[in-house]
């Protein structure tokens, strides 16, 4: 049987097929779900096979099962990184302070996390830590969910474009860093970020933070979520986050686990430099709904120490926090990458479409949705399945029948699809968080964002560097950091130079 790699249909029984003849034990779990079908596995994960008869037999049964991979007999041992709480930032810390810790295979779950799969050492007996930190476990028994399986959100599991074990990628081997430790205790020091005290607490700035924020408005998304960055700036740690959530406590929508979600992403200081959000970004706010106390203090507006230091913390920082990558760091970094389209489109990343009118841009931008939408590979390239959203800016009607023609040709039904549509034209200058808030509203997490166009939502001067970049730095703020999801904006060539995009 061919494997089932970038060109072939999603189809549940030939991924277990294929796992099965690469020597990988599989099992049948709940629809939509990742407990174990009981009625064929009454004793889960024990009950994993990679035998082609009884596999056919699982999916013949319930054709829509999902499959799961049984650690211990396929040799595998899975670092699984669960942002929900504070993985990615446990996941960061350990690699900064003990190396790479990431495998060539590894997978994008259905909850937002990471899989790294290892390839266990031949005859070794491992006795592992279980847990390297706060949301990040280290599993050797039991099982994972694997590819193209649907997770309870809607969103399925899918192999980093160029990581899929089903195009012949191998796992790594174990760190040597997971051997040598075996079941002893990670250091102490890898904590979570709002556990993360890297630079003293400053009393006096404190107290005027949570002073300040008292004036704000907590319910308001934008408002609490920029408050959180600016607070995350200072360095603190610990600290800052119990000031954000006590603060947002004063909230009816305040939610624990979404507020510690939300801490551990906060990680881009070149993010919060470009959008302001400092300290002073939360005193000027207050200052101008009228908190007074620190009005006259010059000193309440500039960033304290630490705050913005923008330097990266796996790179040597020289004079005003500019990193100098070493070339092991450089490779470190590119290796990191992920894809939405396998070489041609980055899973985390803001990019523009552009080209004349009657060129086809939107039936283009939209076919690739959809194949990102029904986890399908787009000209040949593998995707990274999830959600879309739409921003329509040029209105709903005829892309309703661009999305119906799409389904007849391509044989699929279009109900299967996790594809949502903003059916207007916003200003995203002001509005890109309304679309984030309606998008948690339906506790929906796109993979993949398309703006169509950039006319109809821009209010600024397409001509004006400094509005066009503030354009695109709120698209990568409220989108891609929020998601870490591919945006694509749609736009026009230039009236004379059809090579690039029309304005600055």
């Amino acid at each position: 049987m061919e494997m089932p790699g970038a060109d072939a249909p999603a189809v549940l029984l030939d991924h277990a097929l294929a796992y099965a003849q690469r020597g990988w034990h599989v099992l049948p779990l709940e629809p939509r779900g990742k407990a174990p079908l009981g009625r064929l596995v009454p004793h889960g994960a024990h009950d994993a096979t990679r035998d082609a008869a009884t596999i056919e037999r699982w999916w013949g049964d319930e054709p829509q099962a999902n499959i799961g991979i049984a650690l211990a007999p396929s040799r595998l041992v899975v670092i699984d990184v669960d942002p929900r709480h504070g993985g990615d930032a446990t996941f960061e810390r350990l690699q900064q302070e003990h190396g790479s810790l990431r495998s060539d295979v590894y997978a994008f779950t259905g909850g937002g996390g990471e899989h790294h799969l290892f390839a266990v050492p031949a005859n070794e007996t491992l006795a592992l830590p279980g847990k390297l930190g706060p949301g990040v476990d280290l599993k050797g028994n039991g099982y994972i969910v694997a590819e193209p399986s649907l997770h309870p959100s809607g969103r399925r599991y899918g192999w980093e474009a160029s990581s899929s074990p089903l195009d012949g990628v191998e796992p790594s081997a174990l760190p040597s860093l997971l051997l040598e430790r075996r079941a002893q205790r990670f250091s102490a020091s890898v904590t979570p970020a709002h556990d993360d005290e890297l630079i003293a607490l400053d009393p006096a700035r404190a107290a005027d933070a949570q002073a300040a924020l008292q004036v704000l408005d907590a319910d308001d998304y934008d408002t609490w979520l920029r408050a959180g960055m600016a607070l995350h700036s200072t360095g603190w740690g610990a600290p800052a986050f119990e000031i954000w959530s006590e603060w947002s406590q004063t909230s009816p929508k305040f939610d624990p686990e979404d507020c510690r979600r939300r801490w551990g992403s906060f990680k881009s200081d070149a993010t919060r430099q470009a959008a302001g959000l400092s300290l002073a970004w939360l005193f000027r706010q207050a200052l101008n709904l009228g908190w007074t106390k620190s009005a006259s203090d010059d000193a309440a507006l500039a960033p304290g120490a630490g705050e913005l230091a923008g330097a990266d913390s796996d790179a040597q920082a020289g004079a005003g926090g500019v990193p100098l990558l070493s070339l092991v760091q450089l490779q470190q970094r590119a290796g990191q990458l992920a894809w939405s389209v396998k070489n041609i489109i980055p899973a985390n990343a803001v990019g523009m479409l552009f080209g004349a009118s009657g060129t086809f841009k939107s039936f283009l931008a939209l076919d690739y949705a959809l194949h990102v939408a029904h986890g399908l590979s787009w000209l040949g390239h593998k995707t990274k399945p999830g959600p879309v959203i739409y921003i329509a800016a040029e209105g709903g009607a005829g892309l309703w029948r661009r999305i119906e023609a799409w389904h007849q040709l391509n044989g699929r039904q279009w109900t299967d699809a996790p594809f949502y549509v903003v059916p207007v034209a916003l200003a995203l200058l002001e509005q890109a968080s309304e679309v984030v808030k309606a998008a948690q509203a339906l506790q929906v997490e796109p993979a993949v964002v398309i703006v169509d166009t950039m006319s109809q939502t821009f209010s600024g001067e397409e001509n004006s560097a400094m509005e066009v970049s503030r354009y695109l730095r709120e698209l990568g703020t409220w989108f891609r950091e929020s998601w870490r999801c591919a945006v694509l904006v749609i736009h026009h060539s230039g009236h004379m130079a059809t090579e690039r995009p029309r304005g600055s």
